[in-house]
């Protein structure tokens, strides 16, 4: 029997990292159920299932870091309405869920080949 325990953090979500799993914006890009991750989807990742500061995460991704963290990172996090938001690269996204386990590569190995595939 598997145990889902809820995960709290500073955004409000309370969800499993199996819950989080079945989000939209886990989906791939090419899934006609993926929408971008919201502002306290990306914080949630990268503070309660990675526990990194946005320093961390901005340097993982390879993002100017500064003594505040990582400007990209902070307009990633901003709200949407925000003049300083900024919406995520996907490839970052799909990084940032590879690190904290929320995907394996494999799944995106099988859709690029069966594109390929398609095109070939």
């Amino acid at each position: 029997m598997s145990e889902h325990k809820a995960i709290y953090d500073v955004t409000g979500l309370d969800c499993s990292i199996e819950e989080f799993k079945m989000r939209p914006c886990v989906r791939h890009r090419y899934s006609p159920e993926f929408v971008l991750p919201t502002p306290d989807e990306i914080k949630f990742v990268r503070t309660a299932l990675l526990g990194w500061p946005q320093t961390k995460l901005g340097a993982f991704l390879g993002y100017p870091i500064d003594l505040k963290g990582c400007p990209t990172v902070r307009r990633w996090e901003r709200p949407v309405d925000a003049n300083n938001h900024r919406a995520i690269e996907y490839n970052a996204w799909r990084r940032i869920l590879l690190a904290a386990g929320v995907i394996e590569g494999g799944e995106d190995l099988q859709i690029a080949d069966r594109y390929l595939e398609f095109i070939g």
